[in-house]
């Protein structure tokens, strides 16, 4: 009975390995320039630049991004300026890949610097500087035509205490 279980255990780690293959975007670099819009000051458009690469372990990427608010609402007494919000982001995920397509998800940690009109206690407006941390996440899923370049659908958004938004992007990528 021993012997049977340690060539069972043996059998099932040899077909367990045979089976394992490498993630395709292993090693891979990539950037993405998009645009879109997000949830911020209700409706903004945004901007973003995002570099990606696929380790050993895991995925790795970067995001810049600026936002800035795109539709007023009726009752905004503060038309002077525009809130607008600039994030960096670090983070972390994976994805998986074929010849012409990919899909990536990524969690992890930024910075973000909003610019908006606030009440003052007295009456009026002042138009303040904040800086706070946020959660950044993206999910891409991209085509690619030809061997290096394609288009990307991002799903995006950021849980921070000063504006947190949702928003969508299409975006022109270019791996290396």
């Amino acid at each position: 009975m021993r012997l049977i279980s340690i060539v069972l255990l043996t059998l099932a780690y040899m077909q367990g390995f045979a089976q394992y293959t490498d993630n395709p975007l292993l090693g891979k670099h990539w950037a993405t320039l998009s645009g879109g819009l997000n949830t911020a000051d209700n409706v903004s458009w945004q901007a973003c630049a995002s570099a990606a690469m696929r380790g050993e372990t895991m995925m790795t990427q970067a995001r810049i991004a600026y936002s800035q608010e795109l539709i007023e609402v009726a009752n905004d007494t503060c038309t002077f300026r525009k809130n607008n919000l600039t994030e960096l982001a670090v983070m972390w995920g994976d994805g998986w890949g074929g010849k012409h397509w990919y899909v990536t998800g990524t969690l992890g940690f930024g910075f973000n610097v909003r610019m908006y009109c606030d009440d003052k206690d007295y009456g009026g407006y002042r138009y303040l500087t904040a800086v706070t941390i946020g959660l950044p996440a993206q999910i891409d899923v991209g085509v690619l035509f030809g061997k290096y370049s394609g288009i990307t659908l991002s799903m995006l958004g950021n849980w921070n205490f000063r504006q947190a938004y949702a928003g969508a992007h299409l975006g022109f990528t270019r791996r290396f």
